[in-house]
C-alpha cells in the first residue's frame, strides 16, 4: 500500500510540475472566454498541456535515446520508411511514377518565359544517393533515377534547357554517398558550393550571363569542421543514438563582400558582408539540442521562406530567379557571390503570383531547381509544378 502511494504521489508531482502552467493558461481562457463550449475548454487544455511537454520536458529525448539504442541493439535496419546502410547512411526509396503533367507544366512556364524573353532552365538535383545493391539485403529498389531520367529525357525533346547535376557528383566524388549527410536527406554545404559553381560557369557560358564564376573557387574560402555536432532529420526520427552525429562544415568566403538580404516573412532586411546569411546561433545549443533541436542545415539563409532576396553589391550584373527546394539553402548564397541579385521563390509557402512577379522583375533568367524527389509531387496542398 504505501509503495502504490508513493507511485501515485511521483506521478502527482509530475503532473503538477509539467502541467501546471498549461493548466493555468487554460484557468485564465475559462475566465476571459466564457462563451467557449465545455468541449472547446477540454481541446484547449489538452493541446497546451502538449505543448507545455514538448517544449519543456527533456525526459521525451531520452525515450527518443534509449528506442534508438534498442534498435541498433537488436540490428534493426528498416524504420520509418527509412533503411540504414552499411555505411551508416539513414535512405529512403522512391518509385518511378508518371511524369507527364510535370512535364506538360513546365512546358507552359517555358513558354511563358520565352514570351516574356527570358531565358529559361531546369536544374536537377539528385535526392540523396543510394545504390540499388546497398537495398538488396532489404528487398527493395529506388526507382528515382529512372523517374528522372524520363523526366529530364521528355524535357529535353520539348526543348527546354536541363542541367542534370548527377553526372558531376558521380565524376567529383570517389564515393557519391559523401556528397550527402549521413543523418539527414540533405548534401551537405560543400556539395551545394560545389552545385553553385556547376550552376554559376553553365549560366555564363550556355547563357552568356554576365556573372562571375570564379568568385566561388575552393580557395576563396575557409572551412570551420564542427565533428559530431548534429542529429538531421532523419537521426531525430530514428533516434541519435541509433543514427549517430554528422559532421557539419562552416563555409565562409575570405574576400571581403557587401550584400543585402530582404526575407519578407521573417521581417528580416539586413545589410552587411556574407556573416548576414548565416544563422550561426544554431550552433550555440546544448547536448539535446544538438541531436533534437534546430537543423544545422539551415543555418544557411534561415530555412525555406515564400522569397527571399540577396543583392550582391560587390557585382553589376546578373540577375536571377530560382524556383526553389530546402537543397538551394546551400547553393544560393554562394550563387550570389557570382552575381548581382539572386531572389528564391517557395511554390510550397508562396501563394502569390509568380507570373506576375516575373513580370515586374527584370530577370536575366528564370531556374526551376529541384531535387528530384519532387518531380511530380505534392508538399501539403501544394503542386510543386504549378507556377501560376
Amino acid at each position: 500500500m504505501r509503495f502504490q502511494r508513493a507511485i501515485i504521489a511521483v506521478i502527482i508531482c509530475v503532473f503538477l510540475f509539467f502541467f501546471s502552467d498549461a493548466l493555468q493558461i487554460e484557468y485564465s481562457a475559462y475566465h476571459n472566454q466564457h462563451d467557449k463550449s465545455r468541449t472547446a475548454r477540454i481541446i484547449s487544455t489538452v493541446a497546451s498541456t502538449e505543448t507545455n511537454l514538448n517544449e519543456k520536458c527533456k525526459l521525451r529525448y531520452l525515450s527518443y535515446e534509449c528506442a534508438g539504442y534498442f534498435n541498433k541493439i537488436i540490428g534493426r535496419r528498416h524504420l520509418d520508411n527509412m533503411y540504414r546502410l552499411d555505411n551508416g547512411h539513414l535512405v529512403s526509396v522512391g518509385g518511378s511514377g508518371n511524369t507527364s503533367k510535370a512535364v506538360d507544366a513546365l512546358k507552359s512556364f517555358a513558354d511563358f518565359c520565352a514570351e516574356k524573353g527570358l531565358p529559361f532552365l531546369y536544374v536537377n538535383i539528385p535526392k540523396k544517393y543510394v545504390r540499388n545493391d546497398d537495398l538488396t539485403t532489404f528487398g527493395v529498389k529506388d526507382g528515382t533515377d529512372q523517374k528522372a531520367d524520363k523526366f529530364l529525357d521528355a524535357l529535353s525533346q520539348a526543348g527546354i534547357h536541363v542541367l542534370d547535376v548527377r553526372p558531376y557528383l558521380l565524376s567529383h566524388y570517389s564515393d557519391p554517398y559523401d556528397a550527402f549527410f549521413k543523418t539527414d536527406h540533405h548534401w551537405k554545404i560543400s556539395t551545394g558550393l560545389y552545385c553553385a559553381q556547376i550552376l554559376s560557369s553553365f549560366l555564363k557560358e550556355q547563357f552568356g550571363i554576365a556573372i562571375v564564376p570564379e568568385r566561388i573557387r575552393d580557395e576563396n574560402f575557409t572551412v570551420d569542421l564542427l565533428p559530431d555536432s548534429w542529429a538531421g532529420e532523419r537521426g531525430k526520427k530514428t533516434g541519435a543514438s541509433y543514427s549517430g552525429l554528422d559532421d557539419f562544415e562552416l563555409i565562409k568566403p575570405t574576400d571581403i563582400t557587401h550584400f543585402h538580404l530582404e526575407i519578407p516573412v521573417r521581417n528580416l532586411n539586413k545589410t552587411g558582408d556574407f556573416s548576414i546569411m548565416l544563422d550561426e546561433s544554431r550552433f550555440d545549443t546544448d547536448y539535446w539540442g544538438r541531436r533534437y533541436g534546430v537543423s544545422f542545415y539551415y543555418s544557411y539563409l534561415f530555412g525555406n521562406d515564400p522569397v527571399q532576396i540577396i543583392q550582391n553589391a560587390d557585382q553589376d550584373s546578373g540577375k536571377i530567379l530560382i524556383i526553389k527546394d530546402s537543397f538551394a539553402q546551400s547553393v544560393n548564397p554562394f550563387l550570389a557571390l557570382t552575381a548581382n541579385t539572386v531572389v528564391s521563390w517557395d511554390v510550397r509557402y508562396n501563394y502569390s503570383s509568380l507570373r506576375d512577379f516575373i513580370a515586374d522583375n527584370d530577370f536575366d533568367i528564370v531556374i526551376v531547381m529541384y531535387s528530384e524527389s519532387m518531380i511530380n509531387a505534392y508538399r501539403g496542398d501544394r503542386y510543386m509544378y504549378d507556377f501560376s
